[in-house]
């Protein structure tokens, strides 16, 4: 089995997504950055790729699907909410 690494990838780019602001990179990790004026996350500032949900089994951070912020970062903003 290969483990990946947070560390491992050829892109990263910025992602603001429901007014957060995200560091993607294209191997799925994420880095959630803090807000001015607004008290530090435990996330903030940490690679990631998110924490299991028991409620759906998705990944998240801070509560947010991880493949959301990642196809908003490499594929833009979902045109409507009818678009999945």
């Amino acid at each position: 089995m290969i483990k990946a690494s947070v560390h491992d990838l050829k892109q990263k780019v910025d992602c603001i997504y429901r007014g957060e602001k995200y560091l993607v990179r294209d191997n799925g990790a994420v880095c959630r950055q803090q807000r001015k004026n607004k008290r530090k996350h435990p996330l903030d500032g940490v690679w990631t790729f998110g924490t299991i949900s028991m409620r759906d089994g998705y990944l998240r951070v801070c509560s947010i699907p991880i493949h959301r912020i990642v196809a908003t970062a490499f594929h833009g903003k979902q045109p409507t909410s009818d678009h999945v």
